[in-house]
């Protein structure tokens, strides 16, 4: 607030001008909110495209197991069901981002501890978080009535709409636990950062469910673990890293012995 001496020689306190305080208590302006609903609908239609282009010339994985050639009905309204619920989560995500006070949003406040060191950080909070989902999702009647459906594709062949192709409760649950990572991690990731994380969580999502043998970051990130995972569901519960799974005992870095 800005003070102001009055008649009395009392100071009162004055409002800041709009544009001198970030407003972080409102709602998202529909100047951002409209281009983000068409963004993140869409996202979805350039990843199939974008992320096959990025790794380009990456061997492809074997195909052992039965192919869901087609999609039905049921897949068909999830994926619709579960592309509509991203709109909000991500508009949801976004309002935390820029509005949330301990988020820092401006260019003067990156740091290495909000950036390089933040952004790993959220990567291991979230598979901490999905790794418990995730195990959970293979536990008695959540199997069943949940997970399995995503498990009818024993070879991921489509990219993302493979990955989407999971029961709304699943999906949900597991977008949000993005959010979660980013209020959990300390430092606190600036919102730059939460951002990058977002899109690299849809790229890397997407590759999982390609028979593309990407692996980055020596072997951090490999997309034959996750495939490994559709054929022996019992291993590799984390989605970006095996560092929990190695560390939980539910690692698994071949499938020797397995029946062709």
């Amino acid at each position: 607030p800005v003070e102001k001496r009055g008649g009395s020689g009392r100071r009162s306190a004055l409002p800041r001008a709009p544009s001198q305080v970030r407003d972080r208590a409102g709602m998202l302006p529909l100047a951002v909110m409209a281009p983000l609903v068409v963004a993140t609908w869409f996202s979805y239609d350039v990843m199939a495209v974008v992320v096959p282009f990025l790794f380009q010339g990456t061997p492809e994985l074997p195909r052992r197991g039965k192919h869901l050639d087609g999609f039905g009905p049921t897949d068909r309204a999830y994926i619709i069901i579960n592309r509509l619920s991203s709109v909000l989560f991500v508009l949801h995500y976004a309002h935390h981002i820029t509005h949330t006070p301990a988020v820092p949003t401006e260019a003067g406040s990156l740091s290495l501890l909000n950036t390089l060191v933040a952004l790993p950080a959220l990567f291991l909070a979230f598979d901490l978080l999905y790794w418990a989902w995730h195990r959970a999702l293979h536990l008695g009647l959540a199997y069943p009535w949940v997970h399995k459906h995503h498990h009818r594709q024993v070879v991921p062949t489509r990219g993302i709409f493979d990955a989407i192709n999971v029961h709304p409760v699943e999906f949900i649950v597991g977008e949000w636990l993005h959010l979660l990572a980013v209020m959990l991690v300390r430092p606190r990731a600036h919102a730059a950062t939460a951002a990058l994380f977002l899109v690299l969580m849809g790229v890397l999502t997407a590759a999982n469910h390609t028979r593309l043998d990407v692996r980055l970051l020596q072997g951090a990130f490999s997309v034959r673990a996750h495939d490994l995972h559709h054929r022996v569901p019992n291993c590799n519960y984390g989605q970006y890293t095996m560092a929990w799974d190695r560390a939980l005992g539910t690692y698994r870095g071949d499938d020797k012995g397995l029946a062709e």
